[in-house]
């Protein structure tokens, strides 16, 4: 196959984040924002497909569009993961550099448009061998355009016997309405708080010998009080998951899905996010070139699995971490405490905050302290290949009335 140099010269630049927008704090979830980008499955096998799903948050519950495009290289957020070729300029390209003989139309790459649902589907795009062919070009392109050039350095060390990356790009709008070719033409003068474009690499096997990739699993999410000493306040507030707590220290009620949980503001709570331990693979990387064939592989090794919280009300604390095997457990790993307090306690006037969700809240002031205001919880899992995970709960913020009396208690 014949190197594509006009082509590869304009692709394959190295990024990895939404761009274009002022982000608020990581765990302040008060303004519209994508959480998380997922492919089920993230590695995708000959003939097979994957199905591309986002975490999209609108605090004020509004609309939200979709609309999901792939390139078959690796984009940059720099350029909001913009495809540096139309499907057109590639397909020709591709059809250039086949044997003399092959008829045209015989490979067709999927429409780079991929749907404007919440989901989408991306399936195998090329037969595997011209996918190798392919892969190969690139590297050869980018070995013959010499280490000065900057063409080498801003592509990511391909190893065409394993996978090869392709992105997938997101334009979700706080509107009833996806975007349009004229709004992707002039992103950066969109409101950048009504539309976000993020992306994310999806992995196409090659000729790997580990498993299949899988995403991990957020099976539950799990919540306690911090503190033995909160037990009869919450008790007195009505609260009676708690009494199903003999020990703080050793047991967690499971967050109902389907019905909120009620908490009291300004107790310290502790939650967990419990990843199923199959999802969490082992798997091996390719040994150094140059080797033994019988060596091919390094030792297997458990994926590191990485934690994010999120919230709309309130502090989190320990909300990003790591479980790394032998160091750790993945139940320690997933936990975080989550503190609404009684007064403002936050350096950003427009971020999430105990306070304002107090004065936004008028049934925090009700006599019945079953009455309270909605918060939600994301704990978001990636591990350290292409996987992704997340859970969401809803918790009742509860029992706390404006001037900090405690409905049970005495002033």
């Amino acid at each position: 196959m014949r190197v594509l140099p006009a082509l590869l010269m304009a692709v394959l630049l190295v990024g990895a984040a939404c761009s274009g927008r002022r982000f608020e704090p990581p765990q302040s979830v008060s303004k519209f924002r994508v959480l998380g980008l997922q492919a089920g499955p993230p590695e995708i096998r000959p003939s097979g497909t994957t199905t591309l799903q986002a975490l999209v948050v609108r605090p004020d519950d509004g609309p939200v569009s979709y609309r999901w495009q792939w390139c078959p290289f690796a984009t940059t957020g720099g350029n909001y993961f913009e495809c540096p070729v139309t499907q057109d300029e590639l397909e020709a390209q591709i059809q250039a550099a086949l044997p003399d003989g092959v008829p045209p139309g015989l490979f067709q790459l999927p429409d780079f448009e991929l749907g404007t649902e919440p989901t989408a589907n991306l399936r195998y795009p090329l037969p595997q061998p011209l996918l190798v062919a392919l892969c190969e070009a690139i590297a050869q392109a980018a070995a013959q355009a010499g280490e000065d050039s900057g063409f080498a350095g801003a592509i990511p060390q391909l190893n065409c016997r394993e996978s090869y990356e392709v992105s997938v790009r997101l334009i979700a709008t706080a509107s009833d309405e996806p975007a349009t070719d004229e709004m992707l033409e002039n992103l950066r003068d969109q409101d950048q708080s009504e539309v976000i474009v993020t992306g994310k690499r999806v992995s196409l096997w090659l000729d790997s010998e580990n498993e299949q990739d899988i995403n991990p699993l957020v099976s539950e999410i799990e919540i306690r009080p911090k503190f033995e000493e909160d037990r009869e306040t919450l008790l007195d507030a009505g609260h009676v998951w708690v009494d199903t707590l003999e020990d703080f220290k050793e047991q967690w009620f499971a967050v109902d899905p389907e019905e909120p949980t009620p908490i009291l503001v300004g107790v310290v709570y502790e939650v967990r996010a419990r990843v199923d331990s199959d999802s969490v693979q082992f798997y091996s990387k390719l040994a150094p070139a140059g080797g033994d064939d019988s060596e091919r592989y390094q030792e297997p090794r458990s994926e590191v699995i990485a934690y994010s919280w999120y919230t709309t009300t309130g502090a989190l604390s320990n909300a990003q971490s790591l479980y790394v095997d032998g160091r750790n457990t993945l139940d320690k790993a997933g936990i975080s405490e989550l503190f609404i307090p009684l007064t403002d306690t936050s350096q950003d006037s427009d971020g999430a905050n105990g306070q304002r969700f107090i004065d936004s809240c008028p049934e925090l002031d009700d006599a019945d302290t079953q009455n309270g205001c909605d918060v939600r919880l994301w704990s978001v899992v990636r591990d350290d290949r292409r996987g992704q995970g997340w859970r969401e709960v809803r918790l009742l913020a509860t029992g706390i009335t404006t001037d900090g009396h405690r409905p049970g208690s005495e002033k």
